[in-house]
């Protein structure tokens, strides 16, 4: 999906120019009546702001879906690393509690305030 978008935001850029060059050039032009005649005058205000227009939206549009594009491609990594760091569970050492005391006998973590362990051995 993520080349889908990338592929049809520089689509957009493309044929947007191609199609504000035409926009422009067909809609830029003026109308005068005469009594007998109908004659057609190129309006380059009007023709300008076609094709300023024209691009801007084609701008807007393309750099939504070359957002999206990106989006897409980050909650890909996320869940590459997600599901990596699921697999992959850390091995760790039974760390000694921080206010205990580790029985040198049996290894069981005990509370501080115990003076001796299940197993029977009395606190260093």
């Amino acid at each position: 999906m993520k080349k889908i978008c990338m592929y049809l935001g520089y689509a957009t850029i493309a044929l947007g120019s191609i199609g504000s060059f035409i926009i422009a050039k067909n809609l830029g032009v003026s109308l005068t009546e005469g009594r007998y005649s109908v004659s057609y005058a190129r309006n380059w205000p009007m023709t300008f702001g076609y094709f300023i227009g024209c691009l801007f939206v084609t701008a807007i549009f393309s750099a939504v879906l070359l957002g999206i594009s990106k989006i897409l491609e980050s909650l890909e990594i996320i869940g590459d690393t997600l599901e990596e760091t699921a697999e992959e569970p850390e091995e760790s050492e039974e760390e000694p509690l921080i206010d205990g005391w580790k029985c040198p006998s049996c290894g069981n973590n005990n509370p501080y305030y115990t003076g001796t362990c299940s197993c029977g051995q009395p606190k260093p």
